[in-house]
Parts: C-alpha cells; sequence; structure tokens
C-alpha cells in the first residue's frame, strides 16, 4: 500500500509544505531581529543623548513614550517564542539551528551596513554649530508635507537660512529675528512676505539705500534653547542694535529642541539619528505638547522652572550688553514669560496691540494658511509695522 502512486503523490505536498513552513519561519525570525536591532538601536542613541545632556528626564520620555520602545516589548518574547518552536521543528538535528544562525550572520550585518549607508549625511553644520531644514545656497521652489501649504520659493544663504546673505556693511544696523517656522514663512510664497522682509520694509520706508537689515534666524522646527543659542551665537558676529523673538505658547516653551539636540554634532552622528527615527521621536514628542494638555501639566509645568532660570540667564547676557529685545507672543500670553513681563529690556508685542478689539488673527479671512495655520503674508504685514515701531521706540534715533 505504501508503494503505491497516488500514496506517494499525497506525501510530496506535505513535504513541501513543511520546508516551506521552515523557511518562513527562518524569514520570520530575521525580520523580527532586523526589527528589534532597529529598535534597540533607536533607544540606544537616545540613551547616549540622555548621557550627554542635562536633559536625560525628556530624552527618557521621549525613549519610553513611543511605539519603537513597545515594538522591543513585543518583538522579544516573539523571538524568543520563535526560537522555541525552531528547535522543537528541528527534531534533534540541528540544521534547522544552524540554517536560522547563518541567515541571521548574513541579514545583520546587511542591515548594519544599510543603516551606516543611510546615515551619511550630506549636510554640515553651520559657522553657528546648527543643522538648518534646507541646504545652504539653495534656489528653488518647494512645498512642506503639508498640501495645504503652497509651493514656496525657497532661497537660503551661506548659513542655510531663509534670507539674504548677512550684511558685511558697517553703516548698516541690524536687527536679528528668531523664530520657528511661522518666522521660517512656512505657507509664504516669496521672500518678501515673510516676517523679517516686512519689519525691514517698514523700518527703511523705501530709502533706496538701506540703512537696516532684519536677519533672520527662524528655524523649523525649535523652540526657545534654540532661540537663545542662536541669538547669543550670531549677536557675537553682527553686533545687533536689537533682538527680535517670534513665540508660539505651548510649542516653543521646550526644554530641548531639534537644533539644540544637534548643535556641534559630527554629520555621521547627526545621521544616524535621522536613520534609526531618532529625531522623528523626538519632533513628535514635542509636537504633542501643541495638541495635549495633559503632556503641558506632566512635562511643560515641571520644566518651566529650569527653563525660566535659562531665560533669566540670558537676559543677563543681554543687559551686559545693553541690548532690547522684542518678544512678539503670536498666539496669548505664555505664563513661562510672566516673571520677566516687568523686565525694563524686553518690550511684549501680542494680537491685540496690533488690533486693539475683535477676533484672533486666525479667525480672519485671509490671516492664516487654510487647514494649516501659519500665518500669511497679511498678518506677517500687521506684526511688522507694530514690530518696526517698538523697534523704532528701543534704539537710538537715525539721523535723517
Amino acid at each position: 500500500m505504501t508503494n503505491h502512486p497516488l500514496a506517494q503523490g499525497e506525501q510530496r505536498p506535505s513535504a513541501a509544505l513543511h520546508v516551506l513552513g521552515r523557511a518562513l519561519l527562518v524569514l520570520v525570525i530575521d525580520a523580527a531581529a532586523l526589527a528589534l536591532a532597529y529598535c534597540l538601536t533607536n533607544l540606544a542613541l537616545k540613551i547616549v543623548l540622555a548621557a550627554q545632556t542635562s536633559e536625560w528626564h525628556v530624552l527618557a520620555l521621549v525613549a519610553l513614550f513611543n511605539p519603537k520602545f513597545l515594538a522591543i516589548l513585543v518583538l522579544l518574547p516573539l523571538l524568543a517564542g520563535a526560537g522555541r518552536l525552531l528547535r522543537r521543528l528541528d527534531g534533534g538535528t540541528g540544521g534547522l539551528q544552524r540554517a536560522a544562525a547563518l541567515s541571521l550572520v548574513l541579514v545583520l550585518p546587511a542591515g548594519a551596513l544599510f543603516l551606516w549607508h543611510e546615515a551619511g549625511f550630506s549636510r554640515t553644520p553651520n559657522r553657528l554649530g546648527f543643522y538648518t531644514c534646507r541646504d545652504p545656497h539653495v534656489d528653488a521652489r518647494g512645498r512642506e508635507w503639508n498640501p495645504n501649504v503652497p509651493e514656496m520659493h525657497i532661497v537660503t544663504n551661506a548659513l542655510g537660512y531663509r534670507d539674504e546673505e548677512w550684511p558685511t556693511q558697517p553703516s548698516v544696523r541690524r536687527a536679528l529675528l528668531v523664530g520657528d517656522s511661522f518666522v521660517w514663512g512656512v505657507g509664504i510664497v516669496e521672500k518678501a512676505g515673510t516676517l523679517d522682509a516686512r519689519i525691514e520694509a517698514e523700518l527703511n520706508g523705501g530709502r533706496p539705500t538701506p540703512r537696516w537689515q532684519v536677519v533672520n534666524l527662524g528655524e523649523k522646527p525649535a523652540g526657545l534653547p534654540y532661540y537663545m543659542a542662536a541669538l547669543q551665537a550670531a549677536s557675537e558676529e553682527l553686533q545687533p542694535e536689537v533682538l527680535v523673538l517670534g513665540f508660539l505658547r505651548h510649542a516653543d516653551d521646550l526644554l530641548l529642541d531639534e537644533p539644540t539636540l544637534l548643535r556641534h554634532r559630527s554629520p555621521r552622528f547627526a545621521g544616524l539619528l535621522l536613520a534609526t527615527g531618532v529625531l522623528q521621536d523626538f519632533m513628535e514628542f514635542n509636537a504633542i505638547a501643541v495638541w495635549n494638555s495633559w503632556y503641558r501639566e506632566l512635562v511643560q509645568e515641571r520644566e518651566r522652572p529650569e527653563l525660566q532660570a535659562r531665560f533669566a540667564a540670558f537676559l543677563r547676557t543681554l543687559e551686559a550688553r545693553g541690548t532690547p529685545l522684542i518678544v512678539v507672543e503670536y498666539d496669548g500670553r505664555d505664563p513661562l514669560f510672566d516673571p520677566f513681563r516687568k523686565h525694563p529690556l524686553i518690550t511684549w508685542i501680542g494680537w491685540s496691540d496690533v488690533a486693539r478689539q475683535g477676533k484672533p488673527w486666525q479667525d480672519l479671512p485671509g490671516y492664516a494658511v487654510p487647514g494649516d495655520g501659519h500665518p500669511t503674508e497679511l498678518t506677517n504685514r500687521a506684526f511688522a509695522a507694530v514690530v518696526a515701531k517698538r523697534i523704532r521706540a528701543v534704539t537710538v534715533a537715525e539721523k535723517p
């Protein structure tokens, strides 16, 4: 009976299915091992960053509250279970286990080489030590990830900022402007509509020879740590008469932001942070601050005393130089600044100073990019008129 052709034919598919099942099990183990190695590398880099910064508790929260850490908790028992199944199917011969081990020896180094290749970061930090969101010397049209944002003409200078080259003429008066994507100009099609360009136009009043240049240090995404560091670094080089800081409530009061996290890092290390998703995890964690009140209560309110201490130290450097600071609060008063409201060097500007009554600018037709929320050129023009007026008030009057 066992030699009957039909019986032999019935056994062949069964044997083939066994082989296929074992092969699929090895592939599952390889895929799970690759995923686990990726997630562990992500976690290890966060631990390295935490050890290198005083904000280790922020990075600890970033490490714990993201899908990659949860994936580690799932993949470890999955691989352990797959290993036990592998040994059971091996039947004591060891052949299947050797095949799985050989495949891991080939797959894991290949994955590491691919990751190393992906970490090849062509961009280098500018002379202030910061990586910028765009390469230097760009002149192109581009679009943001949000389809609601119109295509923009983006021109960057030698430092990678969306601005002209920094002034070299001693006769030009200088103001430094810093902020996040609002100041960078997301949604502003041409450079002439950005906040720095509108302030500059207000200050120069159509003169054939400009007397003011407003330098744009805007970066996206960013927060107060970057704003303070960038203003200090650029002030050493440009010796501005006034500083202007654009601030978005709850979004910018971060203890650690991406530009500060990457500052002075080697291109390879910065590339690893990008290739392993560390930067994406960090950005997503910070973005929670805009939408979730529980995050503000859990993290930001506990961070606030430390951030206020750093801002107080920043103000002491301004006091030593006698440099006034203008803070533009786009979205209302942030409690972070409450202890500094009466500081003699700071001028505060909110929408209520621009439009004495009426709706917030976000609710006015044409003042916010639809479906996105960034200010349009109309909003920048409105804020720029008030900022320019305050700049004239806090600086030495220019000669006619």
